[in-house]
């Protein structure tokens, strides 16, 4: 579920940053383009939950046999290796999945309108608080937490335009 909403909230995040110059211009984005960073940025997010979750599911995996044998870890058995990078790679599709529907939210109304990028911004903050949060306050703060990440990445992505 980490990598979903991680995945999600990346995507969101992301693609609002990178094509905010255009979005905030009222620029047209074509479908090409909205489909094509939206894989970009879901691809980058995989690869980085990959070696995150790697990285980290291996070094509890020595923790846990230092803990039993008392002693360092030489080599982990390859089979063990394997369905640790199993296990990250599932982590990975997932956290793409994720990604790419946070990224797609935002830039697929966009090829309508600029309007229509940041209304599909707002409520793609607004489902996402709910689903995070229980009660109505939490939901309120989680969406102003995520509210204030994307505005950094607008702001952010104007002062520093990757498409002009």
């Amino acid at each position: 579920m980490r990598h979903i909403l991680l995945g999600f909230i990346d995507g969101l995040i992301t693609a609002s940053t990178l094509a905010s110059s255009l979005i905030i211009r009222g620029a047209k984005i074509s479908v090409y383009f909205a489909v094509s960073l939206s894989i970009l940025v879901a691809t980058i997010n995989l690869i980085n939950a990959f070696v995150a979750e790697y990285v980290h599911q291996r070094r509890e995996a020595e923790e846990v046999y230092y803990k039993i044998t008392l002693n360092d870890v030489k080599d982990i058995k390859w089979g063990y290796l394997k369905r640790i990078m199993a296990n990250s790679l599932k982590d990975g599709v997932r956290n793409f999945g994720a990604s790419l529907g946070g990224a797609l939210i935002v830039l697929l109304p966009s090829t309508i309108s600029s309007i229509w990028g940041l209304t599909s911004m707002i409520i793609g903050i607004i489902l996402l608080s709910y689903h995070l949060a229980g009660d109505i306050g939490k939901i309120v703060e989680t969406a102003i937490l995520i509210g204030l990440a994307v505005a950094m990445g607008l702001i952010i992505g104007l002062i520093f335009p990757i498409v002009a």
